[in-house]
Formats: structure tokens, sequence, C-alpha cells
């Protein structure tokens, strides 16, 4: 199936009883489920699970291919939403099976096979943010999602919502597996593919997230991302 979504749309709350395979060919969008944030850019996919719920928002407007597969057969185990780079064959493959989704024949049974064999082995990308069930670190996970103020010290953010460093420290390594600062470092790396993926130059996205200088920003890119913003956005 192919859906455009325009920009600031949303495809509201849903889940399937198969799982579904969200690839974007273009734009940007940020998936959102009850335990965790994830970013779409272009040239990536969203696997689901069936069954979860899950709300897309489109931050520029989306082109998307979509497919589905039977809960009984799925070509990822996996429990949550994941994110897969997609390579130059496996993105043929997607957009080929599109096309003949509604066809039955030896063929499209051949595509069908050699695309799952690719799903199985596709690289997942770190681009989920888990979110904290603790109301205060919730509050506080919130409070920079929303306001996506990332210039702000973390200590100044963390007196807005009434708790102590050392409580959110604890709630957070506790209930998303990772500490405060690696999640709020997690949180401005998601913030600044949202921005890429608008087009904001890359020395704009330095300040707004509040990198130093350009160059500090490609550098935290490169650590996390395993490339330059200009090259993860091209490929």
């Amino acid at each position: 199936m192919s859906i455009r979504v325009p920009r600031g749309s949303e495809l509201p709350d849903h889940a399937f009883g198969w799982g579904q395979l969200v690839y974007a060919t273009s734009g940007v969008g940020r998936v959102t489920a009850q335990s965790a944030h994830w970013v779409l850019p272009a040239g990536r996919a969203l696997w689901v699970p069936s069954g979860v719920r899950h709300v897309l928002h489109a931050v520029t407007a989306l082109d998307l291919r979509t497919l589905y597969f039977p809960k009984r057969r799925p070509p990822l185990r996996v429990s949550t939403p994941t994110i897969l780079h997609i390579e130059p064959l496996l993105r043929e493959l997607i957009l080929r099976a599109v096309d003949v989704a509604l066809q039955l024949s030896e063929r499209t049974r051949r595509l069908r096979s050699v695309l799952y064999d690719e799903l199985s082995t596709a690289r997942s990308e770190e681009l989920q943010l888990p979110m904290p069930i603790d109301d205060r670190a919730r509050d506080f996970a919130s409070l920079v999602l929303s306001q996506h103020d990332f210039t702000q010290p973390l200590a100044e953010l963390i007196s807005q919502v009434g708790a102590s460093r050392r409580t959110l420290e604890r709630r957070f390594v506790e209930e998303t597996g990772i500490s405060l600062g690696v999640w709020f470092r997690q949180a401005r790396l998601q913030y600044s593919l949202l921005l890429l993926g608008q087009g904001v130059s890359v020395a704009e996205v330095s300040d707004a997230c509040g990198y130093s200088t350009p160059s500090a920003f490609i550098a935290a890119f490169r650590a996390e991302m395993n490339g330059t913003p200009g090259t993860y956005f091209s490929r």
C-alpha cells in the first residue's frame, strides 16, 4: 500500500492483527507508543509487531509504503517497534512487493521469500527513546520532548519538575535501562534528526541542540550514528 501523509497530520493510535512494515520513501516522521518514541527518517523502515498500538506523526510530508505480514510468520522476532536501515536491494524488494501485493503467482512467492530473508538480516538503528513510567520521571521526559530546549543545563530542567536528580537517575535506570544523561543525549539526537529531516542546516541544528560548535555536533552525531549528518540523510 502507498500512503501520502500531509505535514503535521497523524495516523492516530492504532494496532493491527498483522505485523506491519512502514517504509518512508521521503520525509520524516515520529512514532509514539506507550513505552517509547522513535524517529522515522526517509530511507528507513519501521517494523511494528502485531498488536502494538502506536501513533505516526508526519513532521514533514511523508510518502510511505506499507506491507503486512501474518502474525504467525513475522520476518523479525522482536516484541517492540524497530527502525531498520534499508539497503538498496531491500528497498527495491519493498517497492516491488507493494506493487504486486495482490498478485498470486510463483514469481511473487519467490519475491516474498527473498524479502523475508533480507528483512530478517536487516540492521536495526538506535532511534528508540524509551519512556519512564514513574510520574516525576515521565513529567521530566514530557517537558524535554515538548519544549525541545536543549540549551538549558540539565539541572535547570530537572528543577522544573520538582524532583531531585538522584531520584530521576534511579528511576530512569530502573525503568528505561539507561541513565538520565544518556536518555537526554538520545532525546537531543532524536530532535536533531527531526530538524535535519526538515532541511534545517547543520549550523542551526547545532545551536538548537545546545552544542558549542557545528563541529562538536557533527562529532557527537558521528559517535552515535556512525556517519555525519550529510551522509546519514543521503543514504
